[in-house]
């Protein structure tokens, strides 16, 4: 089973935050990071590589998603 990493930044909205977990696939990673307040932002990262960033965005009055965006393409490089 794969090892995933949520990275989340201090960000003025929530402190520094890394979470580890063991899933099937990185889909898990949603309801992982379920928790988290809007605007918070995320990267996630399977063993070494890092397979996309997440933003949790508000998509009406109660309502939130989290928006799945490509990874940067520096990190992708090793760079």
């Amino acid at each position: 089973m794969p090892t995933y990493k949520l990275m989340l930044p201090d960000d003025g909205i929530g402190v520094d935050c890394n979470i580890v977990f063991d899933a099937e696939h990185a889909g898990r990673a949603l309801s992982v990071a379920e928790k988290f307040k809007f605007g918070r932002r995320a990267r996630l990262y399977e063993d070494a590589k890092e397979l996309c960033r997440l933003e949790r965005v508000k998509t009406g009055a109660a309502s939130y998603i989290w928006a799945i965006l490509p990874a940067d393409p520096k990190e992708r490089a090793g760079l």
